[in-house]
């Protein structure tokens, strides 16, 4: 979807990732970017496609990616850059508990990823 709000997330966060040393010119990370604009069966196969390649770690944007990455796997790591709280967004259990990789800060997105990379 092009959204004035989802362009600045995304830019916000190669920006984070540059900011700490990672990007693709330095060839310190490789983005994979997917946008289905909105249409639902493009986003899924999208989701499936990025989790084919086995990223390190998926960034999503906005909600709807969110919680077809998080229910697509539970072994690569979720940022979810313009999302509610994952309560709102219904990923959370009975005890309130959201899935154990999403993540909702660019600061723990930035603690993580070197150890990812």
């Amino acid at each position: 979807m092009n959204d004035a709000t989802l362009a600045k997330a995304k830019q916000g966060f190669y920006d984070a990732l540059r900011a700490s040393g990672y990007s693709e010119d330095s060839g310190t990370v490789r983005i994979i970017y997917r946008n289905a604009n909105g249409d639902q069966p493009t986003m899924l196969q999208a989701c499936e496609y990025l989790i084919a390649q086995h990223p390190d770690l998926i960034a999503t944007n906005p909600t709807l990616p969110t919680i077809t990455a998080v229910q697509k796997t539970k072994d690569i790591p979720v940022f979810m850059m313009v999302s509610p709280r994952p309560d709102i967004a219904k990923l959370t259990d009975a005890s309130g508990n959201a899935p154990a990789n999403l993540f909702e800060r660019m600061k723990l997105l930035i603690t993580l990823t070197p150890q990812l990379l």
